[in-house]
């Protein structure tokens, strides 16, 4: 039997006019020129590479001076990979696969738990860009300022409509996976057209990760997501201003600052843009002045995010995460369950993708110890193997973040939002070993081994995405029906202040359905106007048995959730509303059973 539609609520068509600045943006970053002659800083490297280039040494002799410059030798300026066609070829098709895997999603995806209360409900306050609709969100989570204005803009735009949000949320997408492309390219040393569509079809994996659904399909963290972008832009605008002798310091300052009280994944994230700093003073690619002066810029955010938390937690609102009882325990629980969440969100290709990471591992550890052991290769290694091993560190830095908050380590669900970060410097470090690899991996045999490896995770990815989409998409269609086949002639007949249970699967296959009381308690009067002052309370298999009376419902040992003038039973599987006549059980498996 097909799902039947639910009626659509009110909603106002957005202008796309607000949404010029961000593709500006996005423009900007893509036309900034890789520091070559034309910079300062570079000028004095050029100049002593000129001169060795023409002191009639030997050739060896000249290589290894224009190594210690930090100028990469033995790399072909046209292509940079060899075999480069093929490269190129292999890149289109694999970036025709991307988007072949995502563009449909916006169409089938919708909305999931938060979404109700965030975005929905604040959608029917006041117009677009109204002063009411901002109250709405500055309401919803007062103590992070910095996403109530995205919040506030995304809300005014996109009103209630499903497909508006997920758009958006395949724009961000592609935007994070370019940035981290771009980021990829900015880091290493090959510059050209080639190394660039290597660099940015590593970066897209960021927006393929399994286990990455919440930032991928769950509104509620798009404004997150746009972040991660920005967080992504200025990584980038930092390098380039260290490289032309500017610090950048304020516009980094200040972005830290909004992106810390926006939201606690972002803690200490400026520790990687340091770091990347020190490596490239080390390589002449920047100097330590403009490095201090953004170091010293990013370190009084972070201060002034903590001086934030720590006066917030005085307000009483629990939306901000603080320190749990017991966080060196829950940060080793968090780790340790870290590879078995990853391969678990692969489903039935865990095996596969884990054996193929394993082999592209090795070979990658094999060229970096073959390159390192090169006095020709040494410099340019070392600058790669430091810039992935940042990369790892600053994303496992976040998932610590998220233990010491309380949050699960788990592959599937809105959970998930845990490896959002982590997911991006995943993408960066596995982009940069990929590049070093490509370029430095002579042997045919292992270079068609390793480039088998890479298409076998980069397939991998794309077929656990299409088929996680597909659940959520499935879970989108599951709400639509329990709301359009919804009682409702005999819910209006309740009494007003009464409590309707709703005994149903909270998710499909970790995509939730209504799994919690704050989203059906929005859903339902939102659909239905009429049923305005019912409490609809959603049974949870992870509470335990659950008993109820006439009056009463409440988790066994627990305090009542429900005590008012009557209590009402909805099975929407079953197609049953019904009143209990008296004491009765609902278990884990869903069932219920009356007791005498």
């Amino acid at each position: 039997m097909g799902f039947a539609e639910a009626p659509a609520v009110g909603c106002a068509w957005p202008t796309w006019y607000d949404l010029l600045w961000i593709a500006r943006f996005l423009l900007q970053i893509a036309s900034l020129r890789e520091s070559g002659a034309g910079t300062r800083a570079d000028r004095p490297t050029m100049k002593k590479a000129a001169s060795i280039s023409t002191a009639g040494r030997g050739v060896s002799q000249a290589q290894t001076e224009l190594q210690t410059c930090g100028i990469p030798v033995g790399v072909r300026d046209d292509d940079g990979c060899s075999s480069s066609r093929r490269t190129r070829t292999i890149a289109v098709v694999w970036l025709s696969v991307v988007i072949l895997s995502v563009i449909w999603q916006p169409f089938v995806l919708g909305f999931y738990m938060d979404d109700w209360s965030v975005n929905v409900e604040c959608a029917h306050h006041g117009l677009a860009f109204s002063t009411e609709r901002y109250g709405c969100m500055f309401a919803v989570d007062p103590l992070r300022p910095g996403l109530i204005p995205l919040r506030y803009l995304l809300s005014s735009l996109f009103s209630d409509l499903p497909i508006l949000w997920q758009g958006a949320i395949l724009l961000a997408k592609c935007s994070i996976g370019y940035l981290a492309g771009l980021l990829i390219y900015t880091l290493c040393d090959w510059k050209s057209p080639t190394s660039r569509l290597v660099a940015c079809s590593a970066g897209l994996c960021w927006g393929l990760f399994p286990w990455n659904a919440a930032a991928t399909f769950w509104p509620t963290m798009l404004p997150i997501t746009l972040l991660m972008a920005v967080y992504a832009g200025v990584c980038i605008l930092t390098i380039e201003y260290w490289r032309r002798l500017k610090s950048g310091a304020l516009l980094a300052g200040l972005v830290s600052l909004w992106l810390c009280v926006s939201y606690e994944a972002f803690y200490f994230q400026w520790v990687s843009i340091v770091l990347f700093g020190l490596v490239l003073i080390r390589s002449g690619r920047a100097r330590l002045r403009e490095v201090g002066i953004t170091a010293g810029a990013l370190v009084g955010a972070q201060g002034l995010a903590v001086i934030w938390f720590a006066v917030s937690r005085r307000f009483g609102y629990n939306t901000v995460k603080e320190v749990q009882p017991g966080w060196f325990a829950r940060v080793v629980d968090g780790l340790s369950r870290l590879p078995s969440a990853l391969l678990g969100s692969m489903g039935g290709l865990k095996y596969i993708f884990g054996t193929a990471v394993a082999i592209a591992f090795v070979i990658a550890a094999f060229v970096y110890w073959r390159s390192l052991t090169d006095a020709l290769k040494r410099e340019a290694a070392a600058r790669c193997l430091f810039f992935t091993l940042i990369s790892l560190a600053c994303g496992l830095a976040s998932i610590v973040v998220f233990c010491l908050g309380g949050r699960l380590v788990t592959s599937l669900g809105v959970e998930t939002r845990v490896f959002f970060v982590f997911s991006f410097w995943l993408a960066v470090a596995g982009g940069v070993t990929l590049l070093h690899t490509l370029h430095q991996l002579s042997n045919r045999l292992l270079k068609t081994v390793f480039s088998t490896a890479v298409l076998c995770i980069g397939g991998c990815l794309v077929a656990g995405q299409v088929k996680l989409a597909g659940d959520w998409a499935t879970s989108w269609r599951m709400q639509q029906r329990i709301l359009a086949e919804a009682p409702v002639s005999e819910m209006k007949k309740t009494e007003p202040d009464a409590s309707i249970l709703l005994v149903s699967p909270l998710d499909f296959n970790g995509a939730p359905i209504f799994c919690a009381p704050w989203d059906l308690n929005n859903a339902m009067p939102l659909t239905y106007p009429v049923l305005q002052g019912r409490t609809f309370v959603v049974y949870s298999r992870w509470g335990g048995p659950m008993e109820g009376d006439q009056k009463t419902l409440g988790y066994t040992g627990q305090p009542p959730l429900a005590n008012g003038p009557a209590v009402y039973v909805w099975r929407p599987l079953e197609r049953s509303f019904w009143k209990p006549a008296g004491h009765f059980t609902v278990h884990q498996d869903l069932s219920i059973t009356a007791v005498p």
